[in-house]
């Protein structure tokens, strides 16, 4: 049998007359010794592996084994999905202990923070556009707001005598509220769409959802 090893791209690894040695040329041989082979003949991976892309030298080796090129390979292979699907693996001789070192993050708890983190998902743009879309909404919500629909509240302000009869000053108390309640609820259908919003509810129980 034959082993293929892939350390060197040089010329003097696509020359056979040179002498093979390292320690997996050593570990090798100590192997083939104590087992039941007869010899063993080191040579480099083939040309054609060049031919067939591969990223990685190594990579191009465990091909030509896969191709039956050679009975086995010795080197400082790593183990990856590519190279497992066209041979099997022994017991690695050696294995590198990687380790990633990180800063701790810091908790920043503060105001600006939540405001950074809430506005994330989207650009000023895109926030801008669903602003106005909620806006127009909520708008369109409280101008066709029927009698006797779920937005019946709202129908009954605009047409009580208390706003028909009264100022402008009176009619701007009515209509401030209620469009504000119109669009904390689009607000709170839009960011969460799971979030029930009471409508008969008091102002500051409708800011409370709206940051829930």
């Amino acid at each position: 049998s034959f082993m293929e090893i892939a350390n060197f791209d040089g010329q003097e690894y696509w020359d056979n007359s040179v002498p093979w040695e390292g320690a997996m040329i050593t570990y090798i041989e100590a192997v083939v010794a104590i087992s039941d082979a007869k010899s063993v003949r080191f040579v480099h991976r083939s040309r054609g592996s060049e031919l067939a892309k591969f990223n990685s030298i190594h990579t191009a080796s465990v091909h030509d084994i896969y191709r039956g090129l050679a009975d086995f390979g010795g080197s400082s292979f790593w183990v990856t999905a590519e190279r497992s699907q066209m041979v099997h693996y022994t017991i690695p001789l050696a294995i590198d202990k990687i380790r990633v070192w990180a800063p701790r993050p810091s908790i920043d708890a503060s105001l600006m923070a939540s405001y950074r983190l809430f506005r994330s998902p989207f650009s000023y743009g895109v926030w801008s556009l669903v602003a106005m879309v909620i806006i127009t909404v909520s708008s369109f919500s409280v101008w066709f707001a029927k009698k006797g629909s779920n937005l019946n509240t709202w129908f009954e302000a605009f047409h009580s005598d208390h706003y028909r009869s009264g100022d402008f000053k009176k009619k701007i108390k009515v209509i401030v509220p209620v469009v504000g309640s119109s669009i904390m609820m689009n607000f709170v259908y839009f960011c969460t769409g799971g979030v029930s919003f009471d409508l008969l509810s008091s102002l500051p129980y409708k800011i409370l959802m709206v940051g829930f």
